[in-house]
């Protein structure tokens, strides 16, 4: 497995996380990406909780966590296409789940029913229920 680093990132990082994220959820928007939704992400925008994910040395994705008191809200998980399948994001989740039991807490996330990543968190252990008709709520124990 290669070497995988989580790093900071600056607050005029967008200009490159972006294009990873709009690639790597590419397939969520076949039609482009609505200006709406580049909007909402690039309001979110939080170097304070995000981190590059790297690989070899090499940026190939960004999550953005946020530790709150109670658990730790993982917001996304990025990877760029030409890198998901690799055990990138079981690597990344595996770390991130270490840390927050270490600190007594669980991970939460929520995810689009149809996305793929929901067979890497079942993988991992994360326990699930329906959040809305759309999404599913994820957390470790």
């Amino acid at each position: 497995m290669p070497e995988i680093i989580l790093s900071e990132v600056g607050i005029d990082a967008w200009a490159e996380a972006w294009p990873m994220l709009e690639s790597a959820f590419a397939k969520d928007f076949p039609n482009g990406w609505p200006p709406h939704e580049i909007q909402k992400n690039q309001d979110a925008w939080d170097p304070a909780n995000t981190r590059w994910i790297e690989c070899d040395g090499q940026r190939v994705g960004w999550i953005r966590l946020e530790h709150q008191d109670d658990r730790d809200w993982l917001d996304l998980i990025v990877v760029k296409p030409e890198f998901q399948g690799k055990g990138i994001g079981a690597t990344v989740l595996t770390e991130l789940v270490s840390d927050a039991r270490s600190r007594g807490v669980p991970i939460w996330l929520s995810v689009h029913k149809d996305n793929q990543a929901r067979n890497l968190y079942e993988r991992l252990g994360f326990t699930s229920e329906p959040r809305d008709e759309r999404r599913v709520f994820y957390w470790t124990a």
